[in-house]
């Protein structure tokens, strides 16, 4: 059940303040922190020239032990109220990106409307939540860290327009021989946790007339 909506207006008084003058970040915050930006230097979107970073699903599932989420339980002050179990097995992206943004505590915000790692990324206000300036706080501070923890997950090859934001985790991009001038015909290879198309390497068609590209045609091909 929603939690009662008393208090809501207060919310950024309930939150650690990111911003750059506030007070040091609690211990596991700030591990935290530095792991996600050591590792985020091995996972760089290879496909434009963005270098968008991201965090692969089984790189948190292997951070997120039982015993570090309960450091950031009771590292807020005063500590506050979460089932680990459900945090590990449907909002550990979610965890994640509240952590990284020091926004962990509103992590209850999430937990009562059942916003959780499929229903995220956020790419406009929930509507459940109330209008107050301390949760546009927390939905400015989300939506900025949020594609962090969310790459874009290839799931099917249906048309679909993307948020720019989204990062799509590509790890090899080579160029394949032909002999059309119109066409550059692309392999690429996308991280294996983000892949459920078979086979995993296809291709990207791009369809070029006078140096403008026309559409992009991703394809499924076997490659031996």
């Amino acid at each position: 059940m929603p939690r009662n909506r008393k208090g809501h207006g207060t919310l950024k008084s309930l939150i650690w303040n990111p911003t750059p003058d506030s007070s040091p970040l609690p211990k596991p915050v700030a591990e935290f922190a530095r792991f996600v930006n050591e590792q985020a230097r091995h996972y760089t979107e290879q496909f434009s020239d963005n270098e968008k970073k991201f965090i692969p699903f089984p790189v948190l599932r292997e951070y997120w032990t039982r015993a570090r989420i309960h450091q950031v339980q009771r590292c807020c002050s005063p500590p506050f109220s979460l089932n680990i179990d459900s945090i590990r097995e449907k909002y550990l992206r979610t965890f994640s990106t509240l952590v990284y943004c020091n926004y962990v505590t509103s992590i209850g915000e999430f937990t009562s409307y059942n916003l959780n790692d499929d229903r995220l990324p956020l790419e406009s206000r929930p509507e459940q939540w109330p209008r107050a300036p301390g949760h546009d706080h927390l939905f400015d501070a989300v939506s900025e860290h949020q594609w962090l923890f969310f790459p874009l997950i290839f799931t099917d090859l249906e048309d679909r327009c993307l948020n720019a934001r989204y990062v799509l985790p590509i790890l090899a991009v080579s160029n394949i021989p032909h002999g059309r001038d119109e066409v550059i015909i692309r392999k690429i290879t996308i991280h294996d946790s983000c892949n459920l198309l078979l086979p995993q390497v296809f291709t990207v068609l791009y369809y070029i007339l006078h140096n403008k590209t026309l559409f992009i045609d991703l394809r499924s091909l076997s490659f031996d």
